[in-house]
């Protein structure tokens, strides 16, 4: 992903934590988040969280909801997550990602060399 650009996107990131993983924090992957959006020449104009939400049962993701809500109303360009297993655990979870995909917005991920997209058969 090194030919990625970002300047002049916008671009909204989003952390999943639980008290359960104080290595897994918020503030550890907001850091790796704007590190990463910051090497690729873009800025970061919107952040959602869920905080104290374990990805292991499938119920409301509230700043996940907030996140697709976004993306439908046509204000983010890309979403940016700390790792894929922050957004992608369970059912619940990819039901929002299938709804963000749909919107045409990719989802990067800061540590993995991994893109999420819309694929062109179902554009």
């Amino acid at each position: 992903m090194d030919e990625l650009n970002l300047t002049g996107k916008r671009i909204a990131f989003y952390t999943r934590s639980r008290d359960l993983e104080p290595d897994f924090g918020r503030a550890m992957q907001e850091d790796g988040c704007a590190d990463f959006v910051t090497r690729h020449g873009g800025s970061i104009t919107q952040r959602f969280a869920d905080v104290k939400v374990s990805g292991e049962y499938p119920h409301a993701f509230p700043g996940l909801t907030a996140l697709e809500q976004a993306c439908i109303a046509g204000e983010v360009d890309y979403i940016v997550v700390y790792s894929s297993d922050r957004i992608m655990r369970n059912r619940a979870q990819w039901s929002h990602l299938h709804a963000i995909l749909d919107t045409g917005v990719e989802i990067l991920f800061a540590t993995e060399n991994l893109v999420l997209q819309r694929s062109p058969e179902t554009a």
